[in-house]
This record gives C-alpha cells, structure tokens and sequence, in this order.
C-alpha cells in the first residue's frame, strides 16, 4: 500500500507535467497566431498596393546589384489612373552624379549626367518607376507571393506605426523590384529572405520593404504620403550622352 508521501509526490509531479504540457501548448498556440496575424496585415498590404494610387517613395542601394545604377532614388508617384511621376536620383557613373527625373508618358526624362533632360524610354537605364506597383512585376507581385511570415515586433517608420514582418519570396518576385534578370540556370522559385514594414492600423499600407537581391547589398524602399495630388510634365529634351559601357547608366 502506498503511503501518503508517494501519493503526495506522484500528485506533485503529475501537475508539473500537466502545466509545462499547457504552457507548451499556449506557446504553439501564441505563435500560430502571430503568424496568422502576418498573414493578414501582408493580405491587406497587398490589396492596399494593388488600390495604391499615389505615394512619395524612397529607393536606396547599398552595394552591387546587377541592373540598377542609382544609389538613391526618390520622388512623388502616381499609380492610377496613369503611372507618372518627378524627383531626385543620385548615382555613381564614373563619378557621384545627381539630378532630376520625370516620368510621363511611359518614358523616363532625366539629367542626370549633363544637366539637360535626356529621353531614357521605359526608364530601365535608371529605374523602372513604371513597374513599381505593377501587379505582377511590382509590390503587390511581392507581397501575394510572401511565405514563411513572422513577426518581429513594431516600429515607427516615417512616422507611421508599423509591423515588422520577415519572410521570403521567390527570387523572380525580389529581383523585380530592383530590375535584375534572373541569370540562365538559376532558380527563379529559390527563397529570397525579406523584410516588410505594414501600417499597423488604418489601410495598411506598405511603410516600407527591404531585401538583399544578391550576397552583399541591400535593396530598400520606404513610402509615405498616400493620396497626395501629383502631377508630371514632359521636359524639354536634348540628344542623349555617350555613356559608358553602351546604353546603359554602369554602377561603379
């Protein structure tokens, strides 16, 4: 016959079981939902850049990413009804360059190299403002196409309260956003990590988006000023500059 100690400690160590069973249950169940909550803010985001009709954007670059030569490029952009927009662009041709752009039209004018507006077409020499909220080459393409989601807490960006989620995407999705070409014989479906920040509250717009398109750079855009008027006109244009390496702006 048992005693009443053994009784006692079996009791003891039974409840102990049963709560660390409970805690590691409520753990599962806190993280499933965050990630569910990811899920939702990054569904909403997508649809709010689908909508997106104008916003003031920042582009920066750090490091060599094939396709892109600007460091720094920002401006005001509308989405809808027509893709169009102005602003600033700083480069490394040669030499640090900066100027101006505008995009109407479906062609992208800038001064960048000799301070006379220069035609650049679709803009891909620069970038390919055009294809920003595109719903398959752009930000939406990026968001709809998000796995693997998980928190990492809250953060004030551009005065806006944010979310900030990690994941990835397909390489083809994370390449777009910087205009690289995926190389022949290169896995176009392999994880691309990425970073979105998405207002926390109100439409849930995409605060901001960071990837790194190939080892050793980084890739960012940060958005504000959603609905805000912007208008764009066609510069006077000059014949365009020798530049080197052929006709596209080279990254030095």
């Amino acid at each position: 016959m048992k005693s009443r100690l053994q009784i006692v400690a079996a009791s003891a160590t039974a409840a102990a079981a049963l709560t660390v069973g409970l805690s590691a249950c409520g753990g599962s169940n806190s993280n499933s939902s965050d990630n569910a909550d990811a899920a939702n803010l990054v569904k909403n985001a997508a649809t709010a850049s689908t909508n997106l009709t104008t916003t003031h954007f920042v582009l920066t670059a750090d490091g060599k990413i094939p396709s892109l030569s600007v460091n720094k490029l920002e401006g005001d952009l509308q989405n809808k009804p027509a893709v169009l927009g102005s602003g600033s662009v700083d480069a490394t041709v040669g030499e640090a360059q900066n100027g101006q752009w505008v995009f109407v039209d479906g062609h992208m004018y800038s001064n960048l190299l000799t301070g006379k507006y220069v035609d650049y077409g679709p803009g891909t020499a620069i970038y390919n403002v055009n294809n920003l909220f595109d719903a398959n080459k752009g930000i939406p393409g990026v968001l709809n196409n998000m796995t693997n989601l998980h928190e990492q807490g809250s953060e004030m960006i551009s005065g806006q309260d944010a979310q900030k989620i990690s994941g990835t995407v397909p390489a083809s999705y994370a390449s777009n956003l910087s205009g690289m070409t995926i190389g022949q014989g290169k896995d176009k479906n392999a994880p691309v990590p990425i970073t979105v920040w998405i207002q926390k509250t109100g439409d849930h717009e995409l605060v901001q988006v960071q990837s790194a398109p190939v080892d050793n750079s980084t890739l960012q855009l940060t958005f504000s000023d959603w609905g805000k008027p912007v208008t764009a006109t066609k510069p006077a244009v000059s014949n365009p500059p020798a530049l080197p390496g052929g006709t596209e702006l080279q990254k030095k």
